[in-house]
């Protein structure tokens, strides 16, 4: 698994420990993008759809749970989104997950 990949596989580990307000949707939007993202910084990889079937394998967002340890909070989780939509390739292979994608169960 790529850095990239693994990036995307803790940004939907996260949203599975989401809680609060349709924490399935969250975890539906962070699938959204992580697809997207990936397509886009891993050329010759997957495809979007290919990418969307392994998350609903492996995040099954339908079944989201509360935040196991912390609290969870939902300014973050939208920054997390917020930014992971307008992180480069590069920031995400050099930098990782955007800060706030950490700070979503506090």
């Amino acid at each position: 698994m790529n850095r990239m990949q693994f990036a995307i596989a803790g940004l939907a580990a996260a949203w599975l420990m989401g809680c609060g307000v349709s924490p399935q949707e969250l975890c539906r939007q962070a699938v959204d993008v992580a697809c997207k993202k990936t397509v886009e910084c891993v050329p010759g990889g997957i495809t979007e759809a290919e990418c969307r079937q392994q998350a609903k394998q492996d995040a099954d967002c339908d079944k989201a749970e509360p935040c196991h340890n912390g609290k969870y909070n939902p300014m973050q989780a939208q920054k997390c989104i917020d930014e992971l939509k307008a992180a480069t390739c590069q920031q995400l292979m050099t930098q990782g997950l955007p800060q706030s994608c950490d700070m979503i169960c506090q």
